[in-house]
């Protein structure tokens, strides 16, 4: 007992030396290890946030991406709707002209195919309908020598007509124009272009001169002079036993010569009235017959309906001698 205490007593230091050997070890062990921990948890951040750098770069490139594409489309869809625009347009141009050259022939073929092909009335010149596979062109007729002949009327005739309203000066001006085409009138002098959209529809610069008694209506014949009582006996002839003008049953004059004896046995017009109408005929003023008819054409699908070119036919040649489109 006494042996081993003084071996215990015997080497305090080194005890002691041994303990702090061995605390200093553990403290170094720590320290690294602890330094290790702290070393892998910084580099995991440094990796975390890479990572984190990286999706956010991938994010940013992805929605530029986006950007980029969803402007490419626009543009792209920008150009494909201009071009269907475009091709409506022209498919639109080119429907309309061949609606406008098949309404010419059809205008021929009707007409020559009619018994008395330069007199036309009312009833020749009713709506037809012509089916080509889905779509249906509609033609509409009327006749120009159903007009007041601008470029050769005298102004007492042209003075009667509507803007114009009596002025005489305005009626001498367009008498002694040198008119190819009613729109010059607007180039005369004194015809203010509100004058001239009440009298447009009323004249015509295709005609021979004679209106045709035939389809003039109620303006036409008073501008050459005719009564209201007149004008009213020479529709009711027109309108024949059913009364409406346009039809089968229609009254016809056939030639100019016969236009007093026809409304003679039928409306019973007065001396006075067969003189006027007589030198009318004499002057070269009114008549019976046509060789100018207007067509104008629609095409129609289901319920929409575009309108066409309207063309202007000479009937004894066939010839296209007008186009006008809007």
């Amino acid at each position: 007992m006494k042996h081993t205490l003084k071996r215990s007593c015997m080497f305090p230091a080194l005890r002691k030396s041994g303990r702090a050997a061995r605390q200093a070890s553990c403290g170094e062990a720590r320290q690294a290890s602890c330094g290790e921990a702290w070393g892998a948890v910084r580099g995991e951040a440094r990796r975390v946030c890479r990572r984190q750098v990286q999706r956010g770069s991938i994010l940013f490139v992805a929605i530029g991406a986006v950007a980029v594409l969803s402007i490419l489309a626009l543009g792209t869809t920008s150009s494909v709707l201009q071009e269907l625009r475009l091709a409506r347009h022209v498919t639109g141009a080119n429907e309309s002209f061949y609606a406008g050259m098949a309404s010419a022939e059809i205008t021929k073929i009707i007409f020559s195919h009619d018994e008395t092909p330069t007199t036309v009335t009312l009833y020749d010149l009713r709506d037809r309908e012509v089916a080509f596979g889905q779509k249906t062109l509609r033609l509409r007729f009327s006749d120009e020598e159903g007009l007041i002949s601008l470029d050769k009327s005298p102004a007492d005739v042209l003075t009667r007509l509507p803007g114009i309203d009596g002025d005489g000066a305005v009626g001498g001006n367009l008498a002694s124009a040198d008119i190819h085409y009613k729109e010059e009138a607007l180039l005369v002098s004194g015809v203010e272009p509100q004058m001239y959209a009440q009298f447009a529809p009323h004249v015509t610069t295709f005609s021979g001169g004679a209106v045709n008694i035939n389809t003039a209506g109620s303006v036409i014949l008073q501008a050459l002079g005719m009564s209201e009582d007149l004008t009213e006996k020479i529709r009711d002839f027109r309108a024949g036993v059913d009364g409406e003008e346009g039809t089968s049953d229609d009254g016809i004059v056939m030639t100019a010569g016969a236009i007093v004896s026809d409304l003679q046995d039928y409306a019973g017009i007065s001396q006075p009235e067969a003189v006027l109408i007589g030198n009318l005929v004499a002057q070269g003023r009114l008549g019976a017959s046509s060789n100018f008819v207007r067509v104008e054409s629609a095409l129609v699908t289901g319920s929409r309906e575009e309108e066409s070119a309207k063309v202007l036919v000479h009937l004894p040649t066939g010839r296209v001698v007008g186009w006008y489109e809007e």
